[in-house]
């Protein structure tokens, strides 16, 4: 009699830690983030199409854009918890974008969680409020005429550029060219796919105390360089592990 008792009590808890499992949602890594997705909502404020916003995910940051100022933050994923930090942000005036500038900076900072939902990506507060709503971006191969033309450097890895009005990276015929305000570096580079290599690197050396750390983050980056992913007017350069190694945005009209 004990052991058919025994019996009904361990089925009954095998039933129960299975039913409690079936509601547990589940769970995700940052793998499942990373890539380029659009912004077709912060808070309840729908983001038109025209502004190009994006947020990019790599291994440990995020890059984000409404098409003026680039934030930038490291995040941390445990389950389905979602931390930013160290978010930064550069600081060019946006007249017509001040009030979607600052309700990013905001619901970035009220980011807590995530869930995927019918194809979207939904970034949520602590309470279950939606931040952000976003659509991933389809892998496309841009050609190297894609690639053409100048650039604006808004950030160097983690680091962004604070004034980079002076910050620009060049690309024709095979040839790039960039600087910060200092030295120019220059090299070579060959487009294949969503491939690219960097060879014969070399720059000026003119002395740039203010600029010397980020002179050397610069060649650093670009060594590393080994694959790109472009969104219309916004080119991401990256590693072999898919980290950003520089930020850019076409400067209309410089070719």
């Amino acid at each position: 009699m004990k052991n058919i008792i025994l019996l009904f009590a361990t089925m009954a808890s095998i039933l129960l830690y299975n039913a409690c499992s079936a509601k547990i949602a589940p769970s995700h890594n940052n793998l499942d983030l990373i890539g380029t997705w659009s912004i077709t909502k912060i808070g309840t404020q729908v983001v038109p199409e025209k502004n190009e916003a994006i947020f990019m995910f790599d291994q440990n940051g995020v890059s984000a854009t409404i098409g003026c100022n680039d934030h930038s933050s490291l995040y941390k994923v445990e389950r389905n918890n979602i931390r930013f930090s160290e978010l930064i942000w550069t600081e060019m005036f946006c007249q017509n974008l001040n009030d979607l500038e600052q309700a990013m900076q905001t619901h970035l900072l009220k980011t807590t969680q995530y869930k995927f939902e019918n194809g979207s990506l939904l970034l949520k507060d602590t309470k279950g409020n939606t931040t952000f709503v976003l659509k991933k971006q389809a892998e496309t191969t841009s050609a190297d005429a894609d690639l053409k033309g100048t650039w604006s450097i808004t950030k160097i890895g983690s680091q962004v550029i604070s004034d980079n009005k002076k910050a620009k990276f060049t690309l024709q015929d095979t040839q790039l060219g960039a600087t910060i305000g200092c030295n120019t570096h220059s090299g070579t580079y060959k487009v294949e796919g969503q491939n690219i290599s960097i060879s014969r690197l070399r720059s000026t050396l003119m002395h740039c105390p203010d600029l010397s750390e980020l002179e050397s983050k610069m060649n650093v980056h670009l060594v590393k360089t080994t694959q790109f992913k472009l969104n219309k007017n916004t080119l991401f350069l990256m590693d072999s592990l898919g980290n950003n190694t520089l930020f850019l945005t076409r400067l209309v009209g410089e070719e």
